[in-house]
């Protein structure tokens, strides 16, 4: 998808053109930020559709030889890189 440009529809609004009403979308909850989930969530529901959350990851279940996550030092960056101080004071 192209979002943000001109004439692209959401996901919600493609979803519901080429999905017959009544149809369950699957989504992993962890993936998806809790303002877009709700988005497409109530965009799916106006045409008789349904978000779910999907409890499995399906790239998990099928990623063969995954390497395990790193465990290093979080690191933050200054300023002058992230452009924004976001802690209190």
């Amino acid at each position: 998808m192209l979002s943000g440009v001109l004439n692209t529809p959401t996901e919600g609004a493609w979803l519901n053109r080429v999905l017959p009403s009544g149809s369950l979308v699957g989504a992993d909850p962890e993936l998806v930020s809790n303002n877009i989930w709700r988005l497409l969530q109530s965009q799916l529901e106006t045409h008789g559709n349904s978000l779910v959350p999907v409890k499995t990851n399906l790239i998990d279940v099928i990623w063969e030889n995954k390497p395990s996550n790193p465990v290093r030092q979080l690191i933050p960056l200054p300023v002058n890189f992230s452009g924004k101080n976001n802690y209190p004071c």
